[in-house]
């Protein structure tokens, strides 16, 4: 996909909220993103937020590198 398809760039979108409010934001991000068909880019050190993507990548001593999918 090209940029112009990335809905939106996230950093942390739930770091500074609790438990329930972060939950209701990323499942609505999520949700919005799905339903128009775009790709959402979202930085995280949450595990349980990285494994409801659909493909994480991660960064490790300077190298880019695909996470096997996980297995829901």
């Amino acid at each position: 996909r090209g940029l112009g398809d990335v809905y939106k760039r996230q950093d942390e979108p739930t770091g500074n909220l609790d438990e329930h409010t972060g939950a209701v934001v990323l499942r609505l991000l999520i949700e919005l993103t799905r339903s128009q068909g775009r790709t959402l880019v979202m930085a995280t050190h949450n595990p349980a937020i990285a494994s409801q993507a659909d493909r994480v990548l991660e960064v490790h001593d300077g190298q880019v590198r695909a996470r096997a999918p996980l297995v829901a």
